[in-house]
């Protein structure tokens, strides 16, 4: 039997853990990017949804689709350790998406409407630029951890 890397050990080194997450996490968000820009194509161009109404409806989705993964795979030692909580981290994880909805629905509709940019392009950039948003919200509001000086 191997040994656990600092990422597994309880109280291992917050960076090593840290950074042992930033792979989970991308693939998550690299999923969920798939699932909100597909819904995306499919609201605007099959259901004939409005552009921000597509947008709003398929971050919704996203976000539920990646706090279920993160639970079970970005964070499992934390949600392991605290599986009473999970209704409240669901909570914050949603409040806290919903400053990313806004975000990104302003950054798509802006793109789409100013810039003439396809929904889907205009969707992906806002998902770039909210994704490290993201990562720092998690950490500090959800799982209401304070940063890591050392790490």
């Amino acid at each position: 039997m191997g040994s656990l890397s600092a990422r597994d050990r309880p109280g291992g080194a917050p960076g090593a853990r840290r950074a042992g997450r930033l792979a989970p996490f991308g693939i998550v968000g690299a999923i969920g990017l798939a699932v909100q820009v597909s819904l995306v194509a499919v609201l605007t161009r099959v259901v004939r949804l409005d552009v921000v109404l597509a947008t709003a409806v398929a971050v919704e989705a996203t976000i539920l689709h990646n706090f279920a993964w993160h639970e079970r795979w970005t964070w499992a030692d934390h949600s392991a350790a605290h599986a009473a909580g999970v209704r409240l981290r669901l909570v914050r994880f949603n409040l806290v998406a919903l400053g990313t909805l806004f975000l990104n629905v302003a950054i798509t509709a802006g793109l789409f409407h100013l810039w003439s940019l396809p929904a889907e392009l205009a969707n992906l950039v806002a998902v770039l630029v909210c994704s490290a948003l993201n990562y720092a919200a998690i950490e500090g509001v959800v799982l209401l951890r304070r940063p890591d000086v050392n790490a």
